[in-house]
């Protein structure tokens, strides 16, 4: 199973927002071949 990223996603956790311990955490946890993330989101 593949989880596609929102790019909000990312920027919580760059910008340390309220729920980037959340978003640090799950990315640590998930397997990296399994995270996605769009070219189009970081357009």
């Amino acid at each position: 199973m593949n989880y596609l990223l929102d790019i909000n996603v990312l920027l919580e956790f760059l910008l340390d927002q309220d729920r980037a311990d959340e978003v640090e955490r799950f990315l640590k946890e998930a397997p990296h071949q399994q995270l996605v993330v769009t070219e189009f989101s970081i357009h």
